[in-house]
């Protein structure tokens, strides 16, 4: 039997601290424990017709109000009946424009939620001044947080000198080494780094050339901007246009506070390298070393109580930009106070105490995610139709979706046909039979022609599916 605690987590019924209201009894756990499948006491309701007055938390009760007949508080001492309990928050709905410093043209207008919000020619400033006047009718808060001040590598047309993002610190496997160094300034603190420490060594050299990729940079610009209170944070992303992508990915420079980003060239690296593309011999990191902190704001709207944002209204502003409509929050989740009585109570010390999404069933017979027909090693095949010697436990329940992966990747499942890499047959392999009517003690078959290759014996077989919770 399971609550929440005080954090909002799946716990025990019974736990210290932690509710005294019965959600339900827990089904079991899937995912990771991140899904828990639960047999609830009472109605979940997942669409309340007016998320906007679910002011309260996860934990709290609702009560009848007896301020407002027919309205709902979370205050018992303007409350009678305990109505509802909340046992999840919700998620906003967000809606960010695509570009920057959103304006509205003259014959523009714009509606959110039916409420007339915005009408004519207005700037970013003013269409969130505008929005968030009819807040409190349409549910809405506008906000123009600054754009991110970025550097990247190849920012600006620059090219790395060899063809990757790389400094070299030693040129004869480590015998006598060049440490580059740079200082970076976000206009209010300045950090100096030396990159002292090589991660790689350069690919097609034997070793000789030791290096130093984008991802250890990354950490020595961060160890120095923390100690130095600088607020510039380095990371990196894939690159695509160098010699030897996987070992060298690009340098990126966020800029959090401050004028801007500031980079100065202190040494070059022992192939005679820069840090940015400042210089005749080109650089290792293909950077720009300046960027003024930007003044682009870009317009966010946000529903906190995970409602939908409906945005109407005439011109061009509407429907161009990102500035569409979204339904993509999730309002709160409710259970309705019934009757909690008749349920046995029970104890299961492995309960993960953190639990971020729930599905849920009300039905006496639920699906129910089994782990049984994981792990499983294969016959080894030798061509089509070779049997692998693994069966089905269970009857998937209702139906429900079965996904086969063979060392982690999934593999598509025939359909009442031999024309994907495994199908299941109940007669040897003679018949493929349907997904819908796989049933327990089914086997599975492979089609080495079209997966690519055939099983061997130490190869690693997932069936995941639902089971009916009668039966496990």
């Amino acid at each position: 039997m399971v609550t929440i605690d005080a954090n909002g987590d799946l716990v025990p019924f019974g736990t210290a601290g932690a509710s005294d209201f019965k959600l339900g009894l827990l089904a079991s756990l899937s995912y990771g424990n991140t899904i828990a499948y639960l047999k609830p006491f009472n109605t979940i309701i997942d669409d309340f017709a007016k998320p906007e007055n679910l002011t309260g938390s996860k934990g709290d009760f609702y009560y009848a109000s007896t301020v407002t007949p027919g309205d709902i508080t979370t205050n018992s001492a303007q409350g009678s009946d305990k109505l509802y309990f909340q046992f999840k928050d919700a998620v906003p709905t967000v809606i960010t424009a695509t570009a920057v410093n959103s304006a509205t043209a003259g014959g523009d207008t714009l509606l959110v939620n039916g409420v007339a919000s915005v009408s004519g020619a207005r700037t970013i400033g003013e269409i969130v001044s505008d929005i968030n006047a009819g807040t409190a009718t349409h549910f809405v808060t506008a906000t123009q947080p600054l754009g991110e001040t970025v550097l990247k590598s190849y920012d600006s047309g620059l090219n790395p000198a060899n063809g990757d993002i790389v400094l070299v610190t030693s040129v004869d496997s480590g015998a006598n080494n060049v440490f580059p160094e740079i200082t970076i300034s976000d206009g209010n603190n300045t950090a100096s780094v030396v990159f002292n420490t090589s991660d790689s060594t350069f690919p097609g050299t034997g070793g000789t050339y030791l290096t130093v990729s984008a991802t250890q940079m990354a950490a020595d610009i961060n160890a120095a901007c923390q100690a130095a209170s600088v607020d510039i944070t380095a990371s990196t992303e894939a690159n695509t246009a160098g010699n030897n992508n996987s070992t060298y990915p690009k340098l990126v420079l966020t800029l959090g506070s401050g004028s801007g980003i500031t980079i100065t060239e202190v040494s070059v690296d022992a192939a005679g390298q820069t840090f940015g593309n400042n210089g005749a011999n080109g650089g290792g990191v293909a950077i720009p070393l300046t960027a003024n902190a930007t003044t682009d704001r870009t317009l966010v709207l946000t529903r906190a109580d995970g409602g939908d944002i409906l945005l109407t209204g005439n011109g061009t502003f509407v429907n161009s930009n990102g500035i569409v409509s979204s339904s993509a929050g999730t309002p709160a989740l409710l259970v309705m106070v019934e009757d909690e009585e008749g349920a046995a109570s029970f104890d299961d010390s492995d309960l993960q105490a953190s639990i971020d999404s729930l599905e849920i069933s009300a039905a006496t017979e639920t699906g129910v995610a089994t782990k049984v027909d994981r792990n499983k090693n294969p016959l080894a095949t030798t061509s089509d139709e070779d049997s692998t010697g693994i069966t089905i436990t269970y009857t998937p329940y209702s139906d429900s979706a079965v996904t086969v992966k063979v060392n982690g990747l999934q593999c598509n499942i025939g359909d009442g046909a031999k024309d994907e890499a495994v199908y299941f047959s109940a007669d040897g392999g003679t018949t493929a039979k349907t997904i819908a009517n796989i049933a327990a003690g089914d086997t599975l078959y492979w089609m080495g022609s079209l997966a690519g290759y055939e099983l061997e014996t130490d190869d690693d077989i997932d069936i995941d599916y639902q089971a009916s919770s009668n039966d496990v």
